[in-house]
């Protein structure tokens, strides 16, 4: 249902104040939907947090990538840089 519906319904009486909620509520959910699928992953690491080198195998996280940070085999989940063509440096 449109907002413009919604709002002309509700104007008319055909709708109530709670159904108009209930509606407005279920688009808001709806809405969140996308970012709670990437959130729900299993086993992999969200930006900032260690993902490779000799004890983490875990996965980076949705578009995140596994990149060294400082000496030896540290890496941690970061956003690609534009030149990026994989997941290793």
């Amino acid at each position: 249902m449109a907002l413009d519906q919604l709002s002309r319904d509700l104007a008319n009486g055909t709708v109530t104040r709670c159904q108009a909620l209930a509606v407005l509520a279920a688009t808001a959910v709806g809405a969140l939907i996308p970012f709670a699928r990437v959130e729900a992953q299993t086993g992999c690491r969200r930006r900032g947090e260690p993902c490779g080198g000799e004890t983490q195998t875990a996965r980076c996280c949705g578009d995140l990538v596994c990149r060294r940070r400082g000496s030896g085999n540290n890496r941690i989940c970061v956003r690609p840089r534009n030149d990026d063509d994989d997941d290793d440096d």
